[in-house]
């Protein structure tokens, strides 16, 4: 039964985050303790007629230690890839490159079977998306950025000159999102 209530949120993720569509090639990378989600993910990616590819890794030491070089290439040559690992591969050459190369990329990292079940992987990602980009819009760029909280907190801060980052949980060619994370960021000064 647990399989059946898992299938929701791993076709959340397919459909809606990495927008997989039909006949594109999606390499998820996975560890042995991670198969049961890895498996739910490549359900959902055959269920719209996309291939999926498994690539079983050792775990990695520690967060931030690349893939295998023979992954690292496969991320960059599929549409795309979807990491369902428990240590970290995010912040990576290979992520970087991949995403570079015009890969989409889905970050589950530590995702257990339960977070399919009943997580934020269920949020409306689309609606959600629109308050995402316009937060990170008032981010960019500003003179002053305020942050104050009930604690006594005065936080002033400016982000002039500075880009902003929306990461809405759904992908375009080019670009990573951990899921089921949302933000809207900027690096102030």
């Amino acid at each position: 039964m647990k399989s059946i209530l898992m299938s929701r949120g791993s076709k959340q993720i397919v459909e809606v985050c990495a927008q997989v569509k039909t006949n594109e090639s999606v390499l998820i990378i996975t560890e042995p303790r991670m198969m049961s989600v890895a498996k739910s993910v490549a359900a959902a990616v055959t269920a719209v007629q996309a291939e999926a590819i498994i690539s079983i890794i050792e775990p990695r030491s520690s967060d931030g230690e690349e893939p295998p070089e023979t992954v690292a290439e496969s991320m960059k040559k599929c549409d795309v890839f979807i990491s369902v690992v428990y240590t970290s591969i995010t912040h990576t050459t290979a992520v970087l490159e991949a995403t570079k190369n015009g890969s989409r990329g889905i970050m589950l990292t530590q995702f257990d079977d339960d977070m399919l079940i009943d997580s934020g992987v269920h949020t409306d990602f689309v609606s959600a998306a629109k308050t995402c980009s316009a937060v990170a819009k008032h981010l960019e760029d500003a003179n002053d950025i305020y942050l104050t909280t009930e604690f006594g907190t005065r936080l002033r801060m400016s982000a002039k000159g500075r880009e902003s980052n929306s990461m809405t949980g759904i992908v375009e060619p080019g670009q990573f999102n951990p899921v089921s994370s949302i933000e809207a960021n900027v690096s102030p000064l």
